[in-house]
């Protein structure tokens, strides 16, 4: 019984060692300069978020992500603060600079916030036109009265 407990204990310990290794590296890549990386690990971290260190861990790197000029790191940023309270600003700041690094999704979350939260019309107009422009289908459907 106790050989049994001792290794599944080396079992869960190892586990946990390979998985914080693989945390570890990742991060150390994305600060690195790898911004593939710090989008990758990010989106990962935060379809996951079991937790909140998660949602933590999935915001840092994406955050790094963007500062290194990844286009979906900052839309992805700015789609998770879209939906927490408080950060409406910060959300528009990193959708912002995701639609203007070309991202199809940085410009549609731009839209949706100029348009449902802020009333601009004519700047979600613009935003959807150019997430239209860089390929995103349904944002060309989309015909505000101004």
């Amino acid at each position: 019984m106790f050989k049994k407990f001792i290794s599944i204990l080396i079992f869960i310990t190892s586990f946990v060692l390979v998985n914080n290794f693989k945390l570890i590296r990742s991060v150390a890549e994305c600060y690195m300069g790898d911004s593939e990386m710090c989008e990758e690990k990010g989106k990962h971290y935060f379809s996951k978020s079991d937790s909140s260190s998660d949602l933590f861990i999935s915001i840092q790197l994406l955050t790094k992500g963007c500062e290194l000029e990844s286009p979906e790191s900052c839309a992805h940023l700015g789609m998770i603060l879209m939906k927490k309270e408080g950060t409406i600003n910060e959300a528009k700041e990193y959708l912002s600079k995701s639609c203007k690094l070309r991202s199809k999704k940085g410009c549609f979350g731009l839209g949706m916030i100029y348009e449902e939260v802020l009333n601009e019309k004519a700047k979600a107009q613009d935003a959807y036109n150019n997430s239209c422009r860089f390929g995103f289908k349904k944002a060309c459907d989309i015909k505000l009265e101004i």
